[in-house]
């Protein structure tokens, strides 16, 4: 193999391995579980009903007669923590979880304004149960039946 033959091999290689790094931190981190339209059990408390979209956003009503505007963000998961948040960075305002990779590590060192964490408690097909860090009640939602 000549000198030539080997730089064009590593020059493809590298620009293959940059591609798939670029794809992996692009690719949200959800749980494909929580995808879909989720009703509160008891809406007078807390969000009427969640709506965690495949791309790593989320939309959601703060009460059950739909009075107020319903509110969206945007959603990861990390082992067994839900965390939302309000904030989205330029130039991934839709949604890309580089910005949510950076808030990872931002957040192993504080805690910042606008982000919400929640453990699952349980995800089943029909029910899922979230406990705020904050120490709020216990959120249970049962899935939105299809239409």
């Amino acid at each position: 193999m000549t000198t030539r033959t080997r730089r064009r091999l590593l020059i493809t290689a590298l620009v293959v391995a940059a591609l798939v790094a670029i794809g992996w931190l692009l690719t949200p981190r959800i749980d494909r579980r929580l995808v879909g339209d989720w009703v509160n059990v008891d809406p007078t408390a807390f969000a009427a009903w969640r709506t965690f979209n495949a791309d790593g956003t989320i939309r959601y009503a703060s009460d059950s007669t739909n009075t107020l505007p319903p509110g969206g963000g945007f959603w990861s998961v990390s082992g067994k923590t839900l965390i939302f948040s309000q904030r989205s960075a330029v130039p991934f305002a839709g949604g890309g979880s580089i910005r949510r990779w950076v808030y990872d590590i931002i957040n192993r060192f504080r805690l910042g304004p606008g982000i919400e964490h929640y453990t699952i408690l349980e995800v089943t097909p029909d029910t899922l149960r979230i406990q705020s860090h904050s120490g709020a009640p216990l959120e249970v939602y049962r899935r939105k039946p299809s239409s």
